[in-house]
């Protein structure tokens, strides 16, 4: 059993090189509330950072936290498992040049993916699923790709793009996503969202995902929800049906060639 799990040794200054591989984590958390800082591993302010092979479980926060704290480098976490926490599978702040690939995040409380202020990185080929929130958020966050995830049974929106300052939510790229019965706990979700804000979402492209609703009460609202701030995106090849109100929704600033059969 853990409570506080994995830090790195000198969060005020950072470390670098740090390497977690073929390791596995139970948090034992007693109920479904978030108890702040007790996350499965935390890394602060690290450059050159790799998790490989590692399973976090039930975690009383997040079960990974990845806080950068005026701007980290170069993470990689591949084939890793996160699941059953009180908060977010994955946690990241701040953060740029950073992938992850081949991971599984379900069943959290929170979001599968919450990546806040980050920039430049990817996340492909992971399976995220059964989380009360999103499936993969990204708050303020920009220059990302998004490429062959499976995104489904999600309280709210499979993959959701908010921002709060101008140009923080700019030029991502999600392609071939799969996402599918979203919205469990929530209404107006869809599988992909460029959510309502205060500022544009401007030169995303959004391409050949497939987003549908199969279950018997549907419950994802939108394959794709673009609300009014969606500015000069790009949506190509789309596949959407079977959602519960509408397939696709588009803001009237976008450019579209896209399928809703």
């Amino acid at each position: 059993m853990i409570l506080t799990g994995l830090t790195n040794a000198n969060p005020e200054t950072g470390d670098s090189c740090i390497l977690i591989r073929n390791l596995s984590f139970d948090g034992s958390r007693s109920n479904e509330y978030q108890t702040v800082g007790l996350t499965g591993i935390t890394l602060t302010k690290t450059i050159r950072c790799r998790i490989i092979d590692v399973a976090v479980y039930r975690c009383r926060d997040s079960g990974i936290l990845f806080d950068g704290n005026g701007g980290t480098v170069e993470a990689i976490i591949e084939r890793v498992t996160s699941r059953g926490n009180n908060y977010a599978g994955l946690n990241m702040r701040t953060q740029s040049d950073f992938h992850i690939t081949d991971c599984e995040f379900g069943s959290n409380q929170g979001p599968g993916i919450l990546l806040s202020s980050c920039s430049s990185g990817s996340v492909i080929g992971c399976n995220v699923f059964l989380n009360k929130q999103s499936g993969i958020h990204l708050y303020n966050t920009m220059h990302m790709r998004l490429m062959g995830n499976r995104l489904n049974h999600n309280g709210k929106s499979g993959i959701e793009i908010i921002a709060s300052t101008q140009g923080r939510g700019d030029y991502s790229i999600l392609l071939g996503n799969e996402c599918y019965d979203n919205g469990q706990y929530s209404v107006m979700a869809a599988g992909i969202e460029i959510a309502r804000a205060e500022v544009e979402i401007r030169n995303c492209v959004i391409a050949t995902n497939t987003c549908f609703d199969d279950q018997l009460i549907k419950t994802q609202d939108y394959g794709i929800l673009e609300s009014p701030g969606g500015v000069e995106n790009l949506f190509v090849g789309n596949l959407c049906r079977d959602n519960r109100l509408e397939d696709i929704q588009l803001s009237g600033s976008t450019i579209e060639d896209t399928a809703s059969p």
